[in-house]
């Protein structure tokens, strides 16, 4: 499988979570465009590894919504950790995604 290095730069975080976070507090026209920004997310993620799994790079057993969730909860969450420790973890969380789901 090619992988390629992800990079945040600065402090980077993701502005969908920034939203996220903040969702009961925003007006609701707000919310309703954030649920529709995250289902989008959400569903290209699947799309994304649905392809995979179907090219063989991905576990035939790994349920692919599950997995979305998963891979968009690590990024997300390593981008935080990124942040408060500055220390770049993305590398390490990507290849613990990897040897998780990788045929």
């Amino acid at each position: 499988m090619h992988r390629q290095t992800i990079r945040a730069g600065g402090n980077g975080i993701c502005p969908i979570s920034s939203l996220q976070t903040d969702y009961e507090s925003l007006p609701e026209v707000v919310q309703v465009k954030v649920q529709e920004l995250s289902q989008f997310e959400l569903m290209s993620w699947m799309e994304l590894l649905g392809e995979a799994q179907k090219e063989g790079l991905v576990k035939s057993s790994v349920d692919i919504e599950s997995l979305a969730y998963t891979v968009l909860s690590s990024f997300k969450g390593g981008l935080q950790y990124n942040r408060v420790l500055k220390k770049d973890i993305l590398p390490q969380i990507t290849d613990q995604i990897v040897r998780l789901i990788i045929s």
